[in-house]
């Protein structure tokens, strides 16, 4: 009798563990607010810390998903005040987190995406119409990801997988520019300007001390720098 009272109370004890365990959020708080037509935002957040999700969405047809796994300090706000705008933002296993997507104009598309993690933080900012904007920081460092796209058809594609001290920039101004990144060791650094139209840049970073700079104005331009 007294080793079944012992065994019920050692299981109730691992399952006191296991639910503290699932549970372990703090200071979470969510909100949605959408005005105008149409709009869809869904919010999912995991075992967390400080929390705090704020989705804005006003005018027509706009989608927004945020999806935080283990996480940290968190907070992520995405603003649409477009037609048909599109932010996917993914944080995974834990950091700094800090994500922000701005999209004001028609069919522009956003997405972060910040896996392993550290003291993350990614910005993207596009007003205009039909830009792009992908960012993904792999396992991650001292991160920190930034995008601003003002005008139409521009794109930029970051990458930073394995990177350490890291730190990417990319600000284009005007039409159907391209900016492609990517960086994988260790202290990092790559910032992109391109203002007027047509212009591409593509920069590609492997090992130790890194650091790339890049500025372009006027059209038609095409850079490329490959590091190892």
């Amino acid at each position: 009798m007294k080793l079944k009272a012992l065994s019920l109370a050692v299981a109730a004890l691992a399952l006191g563990v296991s639910l503290s365990a699932v549970a372990s959020t703090t200071d979470e708080s969510a909100t949605i607010n959408q005005s105008g037509l149409s709009q869809s935002a869904t919010v999912d957040q995991g075992n967390s810390s400080y929390d705090n999700v704020a989705v804005n969405q006003s005018n027509l047809l706009n989608t927004a998903n945020v999806s935080e796994s283990n996480t940290t300090s968190n907070t992520v706000g995405v603003n649409q005040s477009g037609y048909k705008d599109q932010a996917s933002v993914q944080t995974a296993a834990g950091g700094g987190n800090a994500t922000s997507v701005s999209q004001g104009g028609d069919r522009n598309n956003a997405a972060v995406a910040q896996t392993g993690e550290s003291s993350d933080s990614a910005t993207v900012n596009q007003t205009g119409s039909s830009n792009k904007a992908t960012v993904s920081e792999s396992y991650g460092s001292n991160n920190t990801a930034s995008v601003g796209q003002a005008g139409d058809n521009n794109k930029a594609d970051l990458v930073q997988e394995a990177a350490y001290y890291s730190t990417t920039t990319v600000g284009q101004i005007g039409l159907a520019n391209v900016a492609q990144t990517s960086q994988s060791g260790s202290s990092d650094v790559i910032t992109v300007s391109q203002v007027s139209g047509v212009s591409s840049a593509y920069v590609s970073q492997n090992g130790s001390g890194d650091h790339a700079t890049v500025s372009q104005t006027g059209l038609g331009h095409y850079a490329s720098i490959n590091q190892h």
